[in-house]
């Protein structure tokens, strides 16, 4: 098989074989975040007549593996689905509108690979199976969290297919793998009243422009080499001669430093202030999502990079809420590729799809991470 890294192929063809028909049977299942109970019950399934033994947590799933010694790795994938209707093919959504467009159908199949794998070999150490819900939603990875899914875990790993990567490739860095981000609603609120009586007027419309034109400019100010930030809709208004008494701006800061993110949040709060003093209207901030930067161990990274041969990948301002885990635990999060001339099209795209083949690549990159601790190296 084609491959850019140095990972020894240790699937077997069955095993492979194995992966493809489960990565479209959960493509057909395709669920969204909260949903996914249909995608649980097959998980559990499988991991049933592999005689491994599935728990549920919420409607993810998580199981152990017992190894030969002592710790505990963990490998993640997650569940849910995009609100996305593909393109056609042989084995589509039967969910009109809702579809794996970004991979996590073919995550899902990795893991199930090692399932099978382990339940013929017996690991080196324990290992824990985290079948994560809600990715795409916020909330996955914290709940799984809280609810025990690292408890007695020493290290996590996990992997994220693309189309964008050459088929064969692993890419990740020590680091700033992913941003962190802090999406918001704000929601204004004034007084309306007819155009010819603008005087009686609080102006909702107003406030969010003034909003984001002073926003705007106080990132490209100050902010603007080191972080991410947009407003990316405002909406006002129902008629043409009345001034506006709501309007709600959606908007995203991406960074990579704590303390920037700080002082930029600290520097909205301040502008909405001397918004609602300037134009009598109030306001709502409402998070939407935020989650940490995602930071590889570096020591860790280098080192299996060093030893399997990955590429070195550039940080990017998408979020991935594999984040939270890291915050607790030692981990390693990188991408696999599954792109060539016929696969090509980026993720959340109608058109996304991968190599199958990458799912064997995934398999046994996992399996060579397994080799690693058993040896020592990490």
């Amino acid at each position: 098989m084609f491959r850019m890294n140095r990972v020894t192929e240790t699937c077997s063809s069955e095993i492979e074989r194995a992966m493809i028909a489960d990565r479209r049977a959960l493509h057909r299942r395709a669920e969204l975040g909260g949903e996914e109970t249909g995608t649980q019950a097959y998980l559990l399934g499988v991991l049933d007549s592999l005689g491994i033994r599935g728990k549920k947590l919420g409607t993810g799933v998580v199981a152990d593996v017992r190894g030969a010694s002592r710790g505990r790795v963990a490998f993640r994938a997650d569940m849910d689905a995009l609100p996305i209707r593909e393109r056609p093919k042989a084995y589509e959504s039967e969910h009109v509108g809702v579809s794996h467009m970004c991979g996590h159908d073919g995550h899902m199949a990795i893991l199930l690979g090692l399932a099978r794998s382990l339940s013929e070999h017996r690991p080196p150490v324990d290992v824990r199976l985290i079948f994560q819900p809600s990715e795409e939603r916020s909330g996955g990875a914290e709940k799984l969290i809280e609810q025990g899914a690292l408890d007695s875990v020493d290290l996590i790993f996990g992997l994220h297919l693309s189309a964008e990567l050459p088929l064969g490739t692993v890419a990740t860095v020590g680091g700033a793998l992913f941003a962190g981000n802090v999406d918001f609603r704000i929601e204004f609120e004034g007084k309306s009243a007819h155009i010819a009586e603008a005087d009686r007027a609080r102006d909702a419309l107003r406030a969010a422009v003034a909003f984001y034109e002073r926003t705007d400019a106080l990132y490209r100010a100050a902010y603007e080499r080191t972080c991410l930030y947009r407003v990316c809709s405002l909406s006002a208004g129902a008629a043409h001669n009345v001034i506006a008494d709501r309007a709600t701006v959606l908007g995203s800061f991406r960074y990579y430093d704590e303390s920037r993110k700080e002082a930029f949040v600290m520097a909205l709060e301040r502008e909405l202030i001397r918004i609602r003093e300037e134009f009598g209207v109030d306001h709502r901030f409402v998070s939407l999502a935020a989650y940490p930067p995602l930071r590889n161990s570096v020591p860790l990274t280098d080192r299996i990079a060093a030893e399997l041969g990955f590429s070195e990948a550039k940080p990017r301002y998408t979020a991935e809420d594999f984040s939270f885990y890291l915050q607790y635990v030692d981990g390693m999060f990188a991408w696999l590729g599954g792109g060539t001339e016929r696969f090509c099209a980026p993720l959340h795209s109608p058109a996304f799809d991968f190599d199958e083949r990458a799912l064997a690549v995934g398999l046994n990159t996992e399996l060579a991470i397994l080799d690693l601790v058993a040896r020592g190296v990490v």
